[in-house]
């Protein structure tokens, strides 16, 4: 992800462009006549935060350039974050209908195997899981909707 941030001082323009990828972070800043430009690996170990420190002292960044970057490494994590609650959400989901709709079909064929009444308890069974499995689903949507407190 790209991001250029500029801001005007009294008397001089500071810029600075990020683009965030996988693997690496490239920074360019420019500062008045300085210009710097840094590339850095990623590694498990380290936060992105990590990164930037160093890069802040060495080219005396303003506080409030600070501020905004750091303010667009937040909204990243927060992106991912949310992408992935969600897509957890749907996995989720999508796993607890089936297998409340197979266990609700099984129990019903069996007790249709036991009694000799063929569709009617298979088809009760299925209407079951799938009562279960959409109450089941309201519920964990709805907690997912609740804000945090």
């Amino acid at each position: 992800m790209k991001k250029t941030i500029v801001k005007q001082h009294e008397d001089m323009l500071e810029k600075m462009e990020i683009i965030n990828e996988d693997r690496w972070i490239y920074v360019h800043y420019w500062r008045g006549n300085h210009e710097k430009t840094a590339i850095f690996l990623k590694d498990t170990d380290k936060s992105i935060d990590h990164y930037f420190q160093e890069f802040y002292s060495e080219n005396a960044v303003t506080f409030q350039m600070i501020c905004e970057v750091n303010k667009f490494i937040r909204k990243q994590k927060d992106d991912l974050e949310y992408v992935l609650k969600v897509s957890s959400l749907h996995l989720s989901l999508g796993i607890m209908f089936a297998l409340a709709c197979l266990a609700g079909f099984k129990l019903g064929s069996k007790l249709d195997v036991i009694y000799g009444i063929y569709p009617l308890f298979t088809l009760i069974g299925l209407f079951i899981g799938i009562g279960f499995a959409g109450f089941s689903g309201y519920k964990m949507i709805q907690k997912f909707l609740k804000p945090d407190m």
